[in-house]
């Protein structure tokens, strides 16, 4: 970026859409990188493959997280996650490792030393975004994605583990207080008014 003859260094956006499964993070976070001109990493990516690779069958009673946390999933999911971070300077994820952590302290049965390390990680890693976009449960209703569990009480434990999260590791974000096409509105004016003023 050039202005009166002076280079100027693009800035950099590291954007985490987090909340639990179903509250439009996916759809939100691609606007998003659209808009901003970056990378949209889709956590589709991530969990597909392992998926595909371990012969996963949706059939409407195992949940997906459930399913790789049986498997002993969740450090591969960190360090693809990570790794794939890593190769941008700037994007928009609806995959981070608020919600790695998270979903590994529900489905983990017990406290154990690997548990601990991974949230660990996270928690350092957490600080790494520049931007956290919370998509709080109950503003959209849940579909079904052939993966995604329907039922509510385990999405709204999801969100209340990020929440506390969010809160226990003193992180700054930006609750979504709407619905629709209201949310890019409500995230541009909120982190990247500046751009919509260019």
């Amino acid at each position: 970026m050039e202005k009166a003859g002076v280079v100027m260094d693009k800035p950099v956006y590291k954007v985490g859409i987090i909340g639990s499964g179903g509250t439009g993070k996916t759809s939100l976070g691609r606007e998003l990188a659209a808009l901003l001109g970056v990378q949209f990493l889709p956590s589709k990516e991530i969990t597909r493959g392992i998926l595909d690779r371990l012969n996963y069958q949706w059939d409407g009673d195992v949940y997906v997280e459930r399913f790789l946390a049986q498997r002993g999933c969740e450090n591969e999911i960190l360090d693809k996650t990570l790794e794939r971070e890593a190769t941008y300077d700037s994007f928009v994820t609806d995959q981070t490792c608020i919600s790695v952590a998270a979903y590994t302290l529900l489905e983990a049965h017990q406290y154990t030393d690997t548990v601990e390390e991974i949230v660990g990680i996270c928690q350092e890693c957490a600080r790494t975004y520049t931007h956290l976009v919370l998509c709080p449960w109950g503003f959209v209703p849940l579909e079904s994605n052939d993966v995604r569990t329907l039922n509510p009480w385990y999405q709204f434990t999801v969100h209340n583990i990020i929440l506390g999260l969010l809160h226990e590791w003193d992180l700054d974000f930006y609750r979504i207080g709407s619905f629709g096409e209201q949310r890019i509105v409500d995230v541009m004016d909120r982190f990247f008014f500046h751009l919509l003023c260019a």
